[in-house]
């Protein structure tokens, strides 16, 4: 499922794994409140920042389970081998996770394998049994980078946070140009969220501005992706009131 009969993009919301056994019960909290609004669709990162996660397979294979939503798995290849990266993707292909992220991920020396040579290797040895749609980031920052994702023909680009209403439009823009569906991610300017938007360098000025134009650049998303993605890690109420105030759009 891309769009319902209205044409409108299909809402996922952002899910970091726990990073401990005594918080796990957080996640069946946050899923279960996603059921209540009528959002059905989850998007689990694996180790954001470089920060240490329990796994974002093994919280997908549980969320596929446990609950009746879609899942766009992430899964970081910084680390891995081929074999490693072979092996988290046959495990989303038995448990029916829908959609892959490649991400390279933050961390220490560089190592491992880049997000597309990931995703050319998966295509390369038919891993999967079912379909699943394999993505890689857009960062328009990194051109060449950019360039060589295109080559290797991923399923959708996956772009977050849209800080701006131009960065939705060169996003949509490229994406339909290569062919890609398009993920779109918005953060609200709120709580905790305020100090994870300064860390990836959103201060001073551009924070003001992002804030005062926050809602038109949701507008934007809304209207221009094929997926949104709602971001709040630091703020749950945040992100589950704005999820609810999207779905009665």
């Amino acid at each position: 499922m891309t769009t319902d009969s209205n044409n409108k993009p299909e809402l996922y919301y952002e899910l970091t794994p726990p990073s401990k056994r005594s918080t796990r019960h957080e996640l069946d909290d946050t899923l279960r409140k996603l059921l209540a609004t009528g959002c059905l669709s989850v998007d689990i990162t694996d180790s954001p920042t470089g920060e240490r996660h329990s796994s974002a397979v093994a919280a997908a294979t549980y969320v596929k389970t446990v609950y009746p939503f879609e899942v766009l798995c992430h899964i970081r290849t910084r680390d891995y081998t081929l074999q490693g990266i072979d092996s988290f993707v046959r495990a989303c292909s038995v448990w029916d996770v829908e959609r892959i992220l490649f991400v390279y991920g933050e961390g220490g020396s560089e190592s491992g394998v880049f997000p597309s040579k990931a995703l050319q290797h998966v295509r390369s040895t038919k891993a999967l049994e079912h379909h699943i749609d394999l993505g890689l980031v857009y960062d328009p920052s990194k051109p060449n980078s950019l360039a060589r994702k295109l080559e290797s023909e991923p399923d959708f680009l996956y772009y977050a946070p849209a800080l701006s209403v131009d960065d939705v439009k060169s996003m949509a823009s490229d994406a339909k140009a290569a062919g890609c569906k398009t993920f779109i991610g918005v953060m609200p300017p709120s709580g905790g969220n305020k100090l994870i938007l300064e860390r990836i360098g959103v201060t001073g000025s551009k924070l003001e501005e992002y804030m005062a134009n926050y809602e038109k650049v949701v507008e934007d998303a809304w209207s221009r992706s094929d997926y949104l993605v709602v971001m709040s890690p630091a703020d749950q109420k945040a992100g589950i009131e704005l999820v609810s105030k999207v779905i009665r759009k």
